[in-house]
């Protein structure tokens, strides 16, 4: 009996320690992301990912719950310096394709300077890397499971959000997770001189409870957080994601709780 008794508890304790918790995830996932740097390469005179503080074959592990829908294709990415803004590009390609070598090949044969040069393979980077074809997170696909929907929904609208330069910051946005952040964000836009928010709004966030919810409804998911956009205001949001392909995402509904203005520009 006392041999059963183990068992049973043995069974329930892996069970548990199983269990997808989207705020940990959420949370490792921001972690990692906060580390990342950018560095300065003087002779190409661009910013670039710090290489030591970002793998992204170690980053895209964490979502391991959604998948690449062509296992001809595998993932890459490229840090695009425009000078005044600067941000990542997590992107597809194929295993026998290199887009950077591609584009170079259009110079050969043609008699441009360097500075022609320069903003040709800019401009035909910049085309690829916003063509939605292109973009990873057009071309995953997510585990049927809570925890597969969670990561798919953030890896769409949260998966590029760090590193980011000057005027990209201004898109900077997280999800919040806990009651600690909460009081972080208090604190930081109370003393921040360079944002204007309304004090009695800030009071509001301590009646907040930032645990995500997650509900599956008639064949779709449906995901309630909070997200902040650090140059603008604090949201709850609601989606639905549907289960089956094109497992497509709809902001069921917004809901704005604070507004953050800019005393600034950059």
């Amino acid at each position: 009996m006392k041999n059963i008794l183990v068992s049973i508890y043995l069974l329930c304790v892996c069970n548990l320690s199983a269990q997808f918790v989207p705020v940990d995830f959420i949370k490792k996932i921001k972690s990692y992301q906060n580390s990342v740097e950018i560095k300065y390469i003087t002779e190409k005179n661009i910013d670039v990912i710090d290489s030591t503080t970002f793998h992204l074959h170690e980053y895209m592990k964490m979502f391991n719950a959604i998948e690449i829908k062509n296992k001809n294709n595998f993932f890459d990415y490229f840090y695009f310096d425009n000078y005044v803004d600067g941000r990542p590009y997590i992107y597809v390609k194929n295993k026998n394709c290199n887009f950077i070598d591609e584009i170079m090949k259009q110079i050969n044969g043609r008699y441009l300077d360097d500075t022609e040069a320069a903003t040709f393979v800019h401009s035909k980077i910049y085309s690829f890397l916003n063509d939605s074809v292109n973009r990873a997170f057009n071309n995953i696909v997510p585990k049927n499971s809570e925890e597969g929907f969670v990561q798919y929904l953030f890896f769409r609208e949260f998966g590029e959000q760090f590193a980011l330069k000057w005027h990209a910051a201004y898109k900077e946005k997280y999800v919040i997770t806990s009651k600690d952040e909460l009081e972080n964000i208090i604190k930081k836009y109370s003393e921040n001189k360079s944002f204007l928010v309304d004090t009695m709004q800030l009071k509001i966030l301590f009646d907040i409870n930032p645990t995500p919810t997650i509900l599956f409804d008639k064949e779709k998911y449906v995901i309630t957080w909070h997200e902040i956009e650090t140059h603008n205001g604090i949201f709850q949001r609601t989606y639905s994601i549907s289960q089956d392909f094109p497992y497509q995402i709809v902001l069921l509904e917004e809901k704005k709780i604070i507004n953050i203005y800019m005393m600034f520009n950059y």
